[in-house]
């Protein structure tokens, strides 16, 4: 199954919510990169910077296990227009791991010809 993925506007605030089925006694909690962020089922991520982008995991335990979901949440920074074709195109900047040089990345580009 692919790993879901938000693609948000930066200053923008996305929910994500985490269900489960099972328990009783369900335990929620969110992280991201080992830190954790809220012991509940949802949590509000406000993308200031492709920095704040990155995997939320939600993991949920109870007396029978745990198990858990990533998300992929990319901050875009905005939408250009190219009137000559009449292309949209979706950046994001990928800073880079590992303090490698960052890029510009297309997230997606959809070009709609004979539009007249």
């Amino acid at each position: 199954m692919a790993m879901p993925t938000i693609n948000s506007m930066v200053n923008s605030t996305e929910l994500l919510i985490c269900t489960a089925v099972g328990g009783p006694g369900n335990i929620f909690q969110w992280r991201m990169m080992d830190m954790i962020l809220v012991d509940t089922d949802q949590v509000n991520v406000t993308v200031i910077s492709a920095q704040s982008g990155g995997d939320y995991d939600c993991i949920v335990s109870n007396a029978a296990g745990s198990d858990n979901i990533t998300t992929l949440v990319n901050g875009i920074y905005y939408y250009a227009l190219v009137p000559s074709c009449c292309c949209c195109c979706c950046f994001s900047f990928d800073e880079g791991r590992s303090g490698g040089i960052g890029h510009w990345k297309v997230l997606n580009h959809i070009c709609c010809y004979n539009m007249h």
